[in-house]
């Protein structure tokens, strides 16, 4: 049962992973130019998650699991703070990937 239930939980994590960075990346283009490089940023932070994430999911070894999934995590984080800095100019509202970070760290942690 258990293990039913860890192979959900990754793959709704994994769903949730590939929707936030779908959701990025059309924002990356509406976007008018890219003031302080923040489309360039935004698009380069969640570039790798989907495969740190798959990678620590996949790993037999507890710390290169720890250490793939601290990866995607410390990326995640590094997004929501472009993310933050758009909200703040007032260029797109971006309560909705915020949300998505949280919701997919909360994913993490069950890792």
């Amino acid at each position: 049962m258990r293990m039913d239930l860890e192979f959900g939980e990754q793959k709704l994590l994994k769903e949730k992973v590939d929707s936030f960075v779908f959701s990025v990346r059309e924002l990356s283009k509406k976007l008018n130019g890219d003031i302080f490089s923040l489309r360039n940023l935004l698009v380069q932070c969640v570039r790798d998650v989907p495969e740190m994430v798959d990678a620590g999911l996949k790993s037999e070894r507890l710390l290169s699991k720890k250490k793939h999934l601290a990866i995607a995590r410390e990326s995640l984080e590094q997004c929501k703070t472009y993310l933050s800095m758009l909200k703040s100019m007032r260029m797109v509202s971006t309560l909705e990937l915020i949300r998505q970070i949280e919701e997919i760290n909360k994913l993490l942690e069950k890792q």
